[in-house]
Formats: structure tokens, sequence, C-alpha cells
């Protein structure tokens, strides 16, 4: 299979997002890591090769894959986790390539751009409540003062439909559902632009895993944020993203509109990918345009 060409993801009019602000432009990126075998000897292996797209303001990209795809490489990669070996990334107004990024650009994605990981208790500190982990943050991203940190922990627990009364809550606490409630919260403190959610609802079961879909559904109608969804359940990524990219061995196989993909899959990965579903008698919606 070879890569679709490197074009803005866009699948004709009706595009939800066509005339916003581009958010997030992604540009011939590569990365490369050097693996050692059982002989000794060490080779490179290329994670991401030769990636381009962009998210618009306000919109959601899914990018869906098998493990080994390189979607969660890619993931790091927008967060600043990892640096590209290369090509370009802008998020947020912070440029980033190959080379070691300044302070600036660090700042600005941290201001613009944050994670939320598919197992909430690797982000949140089992001895500190729900409020000390959230103050932890607004007492690093503001300069209010104790009782508004407090005010502001409370609204953000409303936000994802808990309430303040979690704010003395601990992790052991808490269902898996409410935690990775909590993990979005801690997200949302940073004011950021752009969430990237890396399998951020698989270790939850059906029935919550929907109610976690529809409130990343409604926050994204009431705040200023884009997302970007890595998923290898195509049910999912559905819900809650306007486009989709599909990966293989690190490239990009086939992208569009995700209503458009998911009913008129062109590469035989997508396909593959689709009768996979595990989902009974699932069907991918059809577009309202």
């Amino acid at each position: 299979m070879s890569p679709v060409p490197a074009t803005d993801g866009r699948d004709g009019p009706g595009s939800r997002a066509q005339n916003l602000e581009t958010l997030v432009d992604v540009e011939g990126v590569s990365k490369e890591f050097r693996v050692r075998g059982a002989d000794g000897r060490s080779t490179q292996f290329r994670a991401v090769d030769n990636v381009s797209f962009t998210v618009e303001r306000h919109g959601s990209l899914g990018i869906v894959g098998e493990s080994g795809s390189g979607k969660t490489t890619l993931a790091r990669i927008l967060v600043g986790l990892e640096q590209p070996t290369s090509g370009t990334l802008a998020v947020g107004g912070a440029t980033l390539d190959s080379r070691t990024p300044s302070r600036k650009a660090r700042k600005l994605l941290g201001r613009s751009v944050q994670m939320v990981y598919q197992d909430p208790y690797s982000s949140l500190d089992p001895l500190q409540t729900i409020g000390a982990g959230l103050d932890e943050i607004l007492r690093l991203r503001s300069d209010a003062d104790p009782k508004r940190r407090k005010e502001r922990a409370g609204e953000l627990l409303e936000q994802v439909g808990m309430g303040a009364s979690h704010l003395t809550s601990r992790p052991s606490q808490m269902s898996g559902g409410q935690l990775q409630r909590v993990a979005i919260a801690r997200a949302l403190a940073c004011t950021p632009r752009l969430l990237v959610l890396d399998e951020a609802v698989s270790a939850l079961d059906v029935s919550v895993q929907g109610q976690a879909l529809n409130l990343l559904s409604d926050l994204r109608e009431t705040l200023d944020v884009a997302y970007v969804f890595v998923s290898h359940d195509l049910a999912v990524v559905q819900q809650v993203s306007d486009h989709i990219i599909v990966m293989h061995h690190g490239q990009i196989v086939e992208r569009g509109r995700t209503d458009h993909v998911l009913n008129q899959p062109k590469d035989e990965y997508t396909k593959t990918l689709l009768a996979a579903v595990p989902t009974a008698g699932w069907k991918p919606r059809t577009s309202s345009n």
C-alpha cells in the first residue's frame, strides 16, 4: 500500500471546518527510532513516515490504525513528547521540527496542547486529592488566589459532569469513568486549544464509554477546543470526529470526512479495520450533507 497524497483531509463542500483557521499544520513529519536486535545490531525503524495533515480550529480529527501503525507516536509528537526526525508541525503558534525546541516554543505548546491518556491512573497521584491536583495545575498556569483556584477547580469538575463535592476525593475512591472525567478536567485546566486523546475511552466499559463520548461532544460545542482522537476503534472515532486519517505502517493510507471514509472506504486496510469492528450490527452512519 502506498500513502495517500499529502492533502489537508477536507473532503469537498459541506465541511464544518472549511472556513475556519488552521490550528494544527503537520507537514512531511517522520519519526525514526534506533532498535537493537537480538544479535546486538541496531537498525533504524520508521514509526511515522512522511505524514501531513491539518486540524482546523474547533475541528476534530480521528487517527485510526492497529497497534504499531504509528498513531500513538504521532500523538506524542503533537504534544512535544517526541521530536520528529524530519518535517515540521505548527501547533497553536509553536513551530517544531527536528531541532530541540526553544523554551518559547515549549511554553507555547504547553499552553496550547494537552493530552488525555488511556489510563487515567497514569496521570493522577494516588496520594493527592482531586482538588489538590487541579489546584497544582491552576497555580502554575494562573495568578489566581487560592479562593479563586478552588472555585475554578469546582467549575472544571462541573464541566465534566461531576461536582465540587469530588474535590476532596482521592483516585482510589472513584470509578474508572469518574477518573477519566477528572483527567479531562485536568487537561482543560490549562485552557488548551487542542486536546489529544490517545485511546481515551478504550479502558471503559461500553455504557461508560458512551457517556464519555457524549461529554467530549458537548465540550467541543461549548468550548474553543479542537480534538485529535487516536483510536483503533472506528465505531468510537465516528462519534467524535469530523475527519479521519487511517494509518498503516507509519503512513496515511486513507483520509477524508469520517462518514465518507467509513461508508466508502477505498483502501483495503480501511476495509479490514471496518470488518473487524466487534459491535454486533454496527454500521457507519451516513452523511447528512
